[in-house]
């Protein structure tokens, strides 16, 4: 399970995923106007801030933990992948959906926004689980060539 590279792009996945939870998507000065938005009252934009972030992201992490564990059927292994990968996805145009009106609703100029590590978390998740299905395709393409051999 851990010698096959789609483990490690799965398990990185999920650090990514998780670690939203210690970074904040992005970050505005604390001042009058920003203190009228509840989401941004303390001056950064989390993933608790929003349940729906909360849901999709414990979703997106929970299909790549399972899809580890399917390691024995790779069809099943590469669907869970591909659930995790538009999970994550979903997540990352979520994200962005809500960033331009927040930031507006809490009167800070695009250029007193600072973007934070969290913001790219969803995007690296993905790009992680989908070098995961390419090496979980590669193994089962393999697989299927040593059969037609024998």
């Amino acid at each position: 399970m851990i010698q096959r590279i789609q483990t490690v792009y799965l398990l990185l996945g999920v650090l990514c995923l998780g670690a939203q939870f210690i970074t904040p998507y992005f970050s505005v000065p604390i001042d009058i106007d920003s203190l009228r938005v509840p989401v941004v009252a303390d001056g950064k934009y989390d993933i608790l801030d929003r349940p729906w972030l909360l849901y999709i992201s414990g979703f997106s992490a929970l299909m790549a933990i399972v899809a580890i564990f399917m390691f024995r059927n790779r069809v099943v292994q590469s669907r869970f992948t591909s659930v995790g990968i538009f999970s994550a996805s979903v997540l990352s145009l979520y994200m962005a959906s809500q960033f331009y009106p927040i930031a507006t609703e809490a009167g800070a100029v695009m250029s007193d926004l600072k973007y934070r590590l969290g913001f790219f978390m969803p995007f690296a998740a993905a790009f992680m689980m989908w070098l995961a299905n390419r090496a979980i395709r590669r193994d089962q393409m393999m697989i299927k060539s040593a059969d037609r051999l024998r």
